[in-house]
Parts: C-alpha cells; structure tokens; sequence
C-alpha cells in the first residue's frame, strides 16, 4: 500500500501542531498551592554566581488564614508557566545569566522562580511567559512587595 505525499505532509503538519501545542500549552502556578496550609519564600540575589554571597537575602511564612497567603495565591492563579524541550529530557540547565531567585515551598512542592523567565518545580525546567523573562520578574516583583508589607 502506497501513502501518497499529500497525506504524508498532512501527518508531518499535525506532528508539528501537536509538538507546538504540547510546548506551549499554558499550566495555571495555583494548583501547586491549592489546599496548603502554609507557604514559605525564600529571596535570593545572585546565588552561586560569585563567592561572595550577599546577606540582602529575605524569607517569610504564611498560613493560609492570612492576607498575604490569600494574595500569592491570587498571584499565582494568575500567571502561568509552559513545557520545554529541557521539561522533558529532565535537564534543569538554567538559560542566561539569572540575577535572582524566589522559592516557594508549598508543601511538598518547591517552585523557584528565576528572573530569566526559567522556572523549576520540583527539580524539572519551565519557562514562564513566552519572552525574554518579562512576565516572571514581574511576577517575583508581585511576591517580594507581598514580603515587604
């Protein structure tokens, strides 16, 4: 049985949607903290880029009766992150030159997020946004004035 070109092609376009959709496909950050008790952060500055490590480093606690609680979650329910190449062969390789990091722990998940639009949850690599780190600075900037109040 002979598969004519034109069907060949048809499969090799759906292959390629398939791809682009499973890569892009945005995943809400609130389902890491739906029905936590308690969300620590953690800010770090320029971790493991040089042997001075700065001590502007800052970390807070929230339980989830607090307002503060309540706002990382808005937070986080409205941002998102997507799959990469790196998501699927397990290779956490940070890309850039990161200035600054948040953790949230949320129970047994760890999320951190890094200014070069690069995010780790529980040790595997996703990007927030689809640009240049934009979206996920904004998002840190959003936590760390949450910690400052």
């Amino acid at each position: 049985m002979k598969i004519s070109k034109g069907f060949k092609r048809m499969i090799a376009i759906g292959i390629i949607l398939a791809v682009c959709l499973v890569l892009f496909w945005p995943f809400s950050f609130e389902k890491y903290i739906r029905g936590k008790s308690e969300v620590k952060i953690a800010v770090m500055d320029a971790i493991f880029q040089t042997n001075d490590v700065k001590k502007d480093e800052s970390a807070a606690a929230y339980s989830a009766d607090s307002e503060e609680y309540t706002k990382i979650r808005e937070i986080l329910a409205d941002n998102s992150y997507h799959h990469t190449v790196k998501s699927f062969v397990n290779q956490p390789q940070i890309s850039g030159d990161p200035n600054e990091f948040v953790m949230l722990i949320l129970g047994e998940d760890t999320v951190i997020l890094i200014d070069t639009g690069d995010v780790l949850i529980n040790g595997r690599l996703y990007c927030i946004g689809y640009g240049d780190g934009e979206k996920a600075a904004k998002m840190m900037k959003e936590i760390k004035e949450i910690m400052k109040e």
